[in-house]
C-alpha cells in the first residue's frame, strides 16, 4: 500500500510541475517540443512502478497490510449480509406478486448459519393480506427453494 501511495504522490507532483512548466513557457514556438518532453516524463513515471516493484519487494510487505483487519472483515461481512437480505427481500416480494397477484412487503429476513452454510429461516411480511402463512411458505419453497416460515409483523 505504501508503494502505491508513493507512486500516486510522485505522479501527482510531477503532473503539477509539468503544468507549471507549461504555464511559464515564454513562447509558443517550443510548445510542441515541451509538451512532448513533459508527456514522456509523465509516461515514464506512470509506468515506472511496474519496473520498479519486484516480487521480492512484494513478499517483504508486512502481512497486516495485505490482510484486512478483523474489524474490517466483520464490517465487510455485515455489508454482504445486508445486501443479501435486501436482494432476498426483493426476490420474495417479486415471487409472491407473480404467484398470488398480491403485493407483499417484506419487513425482515432472518438468516441462520448451520455447518458453515447460511439459510433463510424466517420471512416476515408487513401483512399476510388474508393469506395462509403455510401457503406463502410453500410458494417460497417451490419457487425459490427457501424452507422458511412466513409470519406477519404483528404476529397474527
Amino acid at each position: 500500500m505504501t508503494v502505491i501511495r508513493q507512486w500516486v504522490l510522485m505522479l501527482g507532483g510531477a503532473g503539477l510541475l509539468c503544468g507549471v512548466a507549461q504555464c511559464l513557457m515564454p513562447s509558443k514556438a517550443m510548445e510542441k517540443q515541451l509538451r512532448l518532453v513533459l508527456s514522456l516524463v509523465l509516461l515514464y513515471l506512470f509506468f515506472g512502478i511496474f519496473g520498479g516493484v519486484s516480487i521480492k519487494q512484494m513478499e517483504l510487505l508486512p502481512q497486516k497490510e495485505l490482510l484486512l483487519s478483523q474489524e474490517q472483515q466483520q464490517i465487510t461481512e455485515q455489508g454482504v449480509l445486508l445486501l443479501t437480505r435486501l436482494e432476498l427481500a426483493e426476490r420474495v416480494e417479486q415471487t409472491l406478486l407473480e404467484q398470488t397477484g398480491s403485493r407483499f412487503t417484506v419487513t425482515a429476513v432472518v438468516l441462520r448459519e448451520r455447518a458453515g452454510e447460511v439459510s433463510v429461516s424466517e420471512v416476515t411480511l408487513q401483512s399476510l393480506l388474508g393469506r395462509d402463512p403455510q401457503e406463502l411458505s410453500g410458494i417460497l419453497n417451490r419457487q425459490l427453494g427457501l424452507s422458511a416460515t412466513v409470519s406477519e409483523v404483528n404476529g397474527q
